[in-house]
């Protein structure tokens, strides 16, 4: 497979779980928490798993803004076995940088509303992959 054979598509995260669902995409990266609804749903999918990268720590360190993680064997539901087998993927790694004379309640407060608004918005990337 090549570039020229790769559509790449950026859709909200409900469209893309129905897409993914239909098979009208092949793939999606979620940038989502880790508890969001929408990802969790997937899970009860027959036909839907999270992939497992054969080289997730060799693109974390080779990238600085992933992180390498693994989620063990019914880690995510217990009761069901989710994932069946260790997953290696990754994370993406935040930022934030401000003035040093910025007071600390102020950061508080800012880190307090940031963590709220990344929770409350889930933005997928979704890759389509053309069957040439």
């Amino acid at each position: 497979m090549t570039l020229d054979q790769t559509n790449f598509v950026y859709i909200h995260d409900n469209e893309a779980k129905e897409a993914l669902k239909s098979k009208k995409i092949d793939i999606f990266i979620s940038f989502a928490s880790e508890r969001n609804s929408d990802i969790l749903t997937l899970f009860d999918e027959p036909d839907i798993e999270l992939l497992s990268l054969k080289r997730a720590k060799a693109y974390s360190q080779r990238f600085n803004t992933l992180k390498s993680l693994s989620i063990y064997e019914g880690a995510i539901d217990l009761y069901r076995n989710i994932p069946s087998e260790k997953i290696d993927t990754l994370s993406s790694v935040q930022n934030l940088v401000a003035r040093q004379d910025i007071p600390d309640e102020l950061v508080r407060i800012f880190l307090k509303k940031v963590k709220k608004s990344i929770v409350a918005e889930i933005f997928l990337k979704v890759v389509k992959i053309s069957q040439i």
